[in-house]
Protein backbone atom coordinates (compact mmCIF):
# COMPACT_ATOMS: atom_id res chain seq x y z
CA UNK A 1 0.00 0.00 0.00
CA UNK A 2 1.43 3.33 -1.05
CA UNK A 3 1.11 6.09 1.52
CA UNK A 4 0.53 9.69 0.49
CA UNK A 5 2.47 11.83 3.00
CA UNK A 6 0.38 14.91 2.21
CA UNK A 7 -2.85 13.00 2.88
CA UNK A 8 -1.48 11.82 6.23
CA UNK A 9 -0.57 15.40 7.17
CA UNK A 10 -4.08 16.55 6.22
CA UNK A 11 -5.64 13.82 8.36
CA UNK A 12 -3.45 14.73 11.32
CA UNK A 13 -4.82 18.28 11.20
CA UNK A 14 -8.40 17.05 11.70
CA UNK A 15 -10.09 17.51 15.08
CA UNK A 16 -9.84 14.45 17.32
CA UNK A 17 -13.42 13.37 16.63
CA UNK A 18 -12.96 13.40 12.85
CA UNK A 19 -9.55 11.75 12.98
CA UNK A 20 -10.93 9.04 15.26
CA UNK A 21 -13.84 8.43 12.88
CA UNK A 22 -11.31 7.98 10.08
CA UNK A 23 -9.17 5.63 12.17
CA UNK A 24 -12.27 3.60 13.04
CA UNK A 25 -13.29 3.38 9.39
CA UNK A 26 -9.86 2.15 8.34
CA UNK A 27 -9.71 -0.29 11.25
CA UNK A 28 -13.14 -1.64 10.32
CA UNK A 29 -11.84 -2.60 6.87
CA UNK A 30 -9.52 -5.00 8.73
CA UNK A 31 -12.37 -6.20 11.00
CA UNK A 32 -10.98 -4.29 13.99
CA UNK A 33 -13.76 -2.78 16.09
CA UNK A 34 -12.91 0.37 18.02
CA UNK A 35 -15.08 2.42 20.35
CA UNK A 36 -17.17 5.17 18.80
CA UNK A 37 -15.94 7.52 21.51
CA UNK A 38 -12.54 9.04 20.79
CA UNK A 39 -9.82 8.06 23.24
CA UNK A 40 -8.44 10.56 25.75
CA UNK A 41 -6.38 13.48 24.44
CA UNK A 42 -3.17 11.77 25.57
CA UNK A 43 -3.91 8.68 23.46
CA UNK A 44 -4.85 10.79 20.44
CA UNK A 45 -1.63 12.78 20.83
CA UNK A 46 0.36 9.53 20.92
CA UNK A 47 -1.44 8.29 17.81
CA UNK A 48 -0.77 11.56 15.98
CA UNK A 49 2.90 11.39 17.00
CA UNK A 50 3.20 7.88 15.58
CA UNK A 51 2.27 9.24 12.15
CA UNK A 52 3.69 12.75 12.39
CA UNK A 53 6.87 12.28 10.38
CA UNK A 54 6.07 11.89 6.70
CA UNK A 55 9.33 10.10 5.97
CA UNK A 56 9.17 7.59 8.86
CA UNK A 57 5.68 6.17 9.38
CA UNK A 58 5.72 4.08 12.49
CA UNK A 59 2.82 1.72 11.99
CA UNK A 60 3.97 -0.62 14.74
CA UNK A 61 3.67 2.20 17.27
CA UNK A 62 0.24 3.18 15.98
CA UNK A 63 -1.01 -0.40 16.19
CA UNK A 64 0.36 -0.72 19.73
CA UNK A 65 -1.36 2.52 20.79
CA UNK A 66 -4.68 1.32 19.37
CA UNK A 67 -4.24 -2.13 20.87
CA UNK A 68 -3.47 -0.69 24.31
CA UNK A 69 -6.49 1.61 24.06
CA UNK A 70 -8.73 -1.29 23.05
CA UNK A 71 -7.60 -3.61 25.82
CA UNK A 72 -6.99 -1.17 28.66
CA UNK A 73 -9.27 1.70 27.69
CA UNK A 74 -6.39 4.15 28.15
Amino acid sequence: MKIDPQLIQTLLKLPDEQLWATVRAVAATKKINLSETPPPKQTMAALRAAFSEADKYDYASAVKILSDYRTKGK
